[in-house]
């Protein structure tokens, strides 16, 4: 019972063993058997939790554990009910790894669907570019704090946190139209790519492509739309396809916190094949990734479905359902 873990891991010993200051240890009687016991305390984690007390980390005194009231059948039910539920958890944790292997081999297919795109023998065919060459780009920046009046509008600025792979609709902080007009800020029309040149954790490198006009901090890098050129939801699955290896190209870039820059990012060489191949690959890739997403929320609503399952048939076996 520390303040690392939280009050209420159990577990049974299956060999003599001491233990520290922070486990509390039941010995059970020949009148309780021990898995019944377990299985008891389980279901009790809840309101156990609450009887937590100490200023440093929670802990249940000894006093409280002996005073704690648990159902006592015959020693031969409790076993009958010890044995129906090891049965039925055994089945529970059988179902939920194989969820979340299902789930894992789930979130793998958007990669996968990708690379059969970008790794083709089509694509080795398509002529290569440079950002520079097919687009205008630019980053943003961050008005004065100090300056309310610069944050008091209805203008979107995206930070790079916002950057999700997805659409951008919707910001959490805005701009006012003085501040566009008093600093370098500049307002980016819909259909501009913005990729993320540093940020915590995995967001450098990801992308985002503005649904409405929108400004960014500095941190995001954005290629402005030219449609005669490219379909920027193509581009936004190539830079997608290529998160990983930018990652790895920025690594040890930037201090202690690795970053990509516009230098790096214009002088990005991108496989571009005819406007109207990259409209259909724009096409099956949307209609692949949304299948991919469905499955995933069901994956996940299953996971979580099952995740619940030990309570409630501990509820169950402890209110004489079994």
């Amino acid at each position: 019972m520390s303040s690392r873990a939280p009050i209420g891991h159990l577990g049974i010993a299956a060999v003599p063993l001491c233990t520290n200051q922070g486990c509390k240890s039941f010995i059970p009687s020949e009148s309780i058997d021990s898995v019944y016991l377990y299985f008891v305390l389980k279901q009790a984690v809840p309101e156990l939790q609450l009887l937590g007390r100490g200023a440093t980390f929670l802990e249940i005194s000894k006093t409280q554990l002996e005073n704690y009231f648990i159902p006592l059948p015959p020693l031969e039910t409790q076993r009958r009910i010890a044995a129906i539920l090891t049965e039925q958890m055994e089945a529970v944790e059988k179902a939920r790894k194989a969820a979340e292997e299902g789930l894992e081999a789930a979130r793998k297919l958007t990669a996968a669907h990708l690379r059969a795109v970008f790794e083709s023998e089509e694509a080795a065919t398509w002529k290569i570019v440079t950002i520079e060459e097919i687009a205008d780009t630019c980053s943003g920046s961050t008005p004065l704090r100090s300056r309310k009046d610069y944050y008091n509008g209805n203008i979107p600025w995206v930070k790079t946190g916002e950057l999700r792979d997805g659409l951008i609709e919707n910001t959490e902080e805005h701009v006012s139209a003085v501040a566009i007009a008093e600093t370098s800020l500049r307002l980016l029309p819909v259909n501009t790519l913005l990729i993320a040149m540093y940020g915590q954790g995995q967001t450098r490198g990801r992308t985002g492509l503005l649904a409405v006009p929108a400004t960014t901090n500095q941190a995001c890098f954005a290629i402005l739309p030219n449609p005669q050129r490219f379909n920027p939801a193509f581009l936004q699955y190539w830079f997608r396809f290529s998160y990983s290896r930018l990652r790895s190209v920025s690594e040890g870039r930037g201090g202690n916190q690795p970053n990509l820059n516009g230098e790096i990012l214009k002088a990005e060489r991108v496989p571009l094949p005819t406007l109207e191949t990259q409209h259909r690959i724009v096409a099956e890739l949307n209609a692949k990734l949304e299948a991919t997403q469905a499955l995933i929320r069901s994956l996940e609503a299953q996971l979580e479905a099952i995740r619940a399952l030990p309570a409630a048939i501990l509820r169950r076996a402890f209110s004489g359902e079994l």
